[in-house]
């Protein structure tokens, strides 16, 4: 399902900048700690590069880069693919909105991958 990803380079993908984000265990986004809960995504740059700012409220908890990546088909739910690491820690390495036609992979984030979907 994942080997089908390219960078995108329009803006045309960007213009709904903002996103739901659940998190169903304490993971960590840019190195920093989120607990389990819901969360809201929204995204500066014209792609392929953004930055993702991940959001309580109005409130910023985290600033992360990442890559706008097309998917081939479009994506049925909101999900996160999370990263295990060596050390046991867990990160979100990707984000999937429901309705769209591509992700937001996050940079600096490598280890086993799994999906938890909503």
């Amino acid at each position: 399902m994942f080997a089908g990803f390219m960078v995108v380079s329009t803006t045309n993908v960007l213009a709904a900048n903002k996103g739901s984000l659940h998190i169903s265990s304490p993971v960590s986004v840019a190195g920093k700690r989120l607990a389990a809960g819901d969360y809201t995504v929204q995204w500066t740059g014209a792609g392929p590069e953004i930055e993702v700012k991940v959001m309580q409220g109005k409130k910023v908890l985290t600033t992360a880069s990442a890559i706008v990546t097309k998917l081939t088909d479009t994506s049925n739910n909101d999900a996160v693919i999370i990263t295990s690491h060596s050390d046991g820690s867990q990160s979100v390495s990707q984000i999937f909105l429901s309705g769209k036609k591509w992700t937001l992979k996050i940079l600096g984030t490598s280890g086993n991958s799994q999906v938890d979907s909503n």
